[in-house]
């Protein structure tokens, strides 16, 4: 059974809106992210703050989230998402692998989208309990 790799977004919320970024929240595309080979989404958002948290059974996390990241419906969901956002513009940019190291021939930030390292992400270091255990 492949472990499940989690990772989160974290952004500071503009004031005065969170009912209206839940309402955004609702549109989840749900298919996309089945599409992309993802295994869980969850959400949080209080004090001011939105976490997204996406679970990967995948190998590449850069292949996965770039293929996610660019569908359509994932676009217009994050565009959503980026007017409740202090930094919403880094949401609804296009996302480009960058890792030249693991993907020979990425280019950082082609065609204004950005790269992982340019996102507010957070990889899971460490998970109690160890899942297949």
């Amino acid at each position: 059974m492949a472990r499940t790799r989690r990772f989160v977004y974290v952004a500071r919320l503009k004031t005065g809106d969170e009912v209206g970024l839940r309402r955004a929240l609702e549109h989840l595309p749900e298919s996309a992210l089945a599409d992309a080979g993802f295994a869980e989404f969850t959400t949080y958002v209080g004090s001011g703050f939105c976490v997204l948290q996406f679970g990967l059974s995948g190998n590449d996390f850069q292949v996965q989230f770039e293929r996610f990241w660019n569908n359509p419906d994932v676009r217009a969901f994050t565009q959503r998402l980026a007017g409740y956002l202090v930094e919403g513009e880094q949401i609804a940019r296009g996302f480009a692998i960058g890792d030249q190291r693991f993907h020979p021939g990425a280019e950082p930030g082609t065609g204004g989208a950005v790269t992982s390292a340019e996102l507010p992400l957070a990889y899971e270091a460490s998970h109690w309990p160890m899942e297949g255990e």
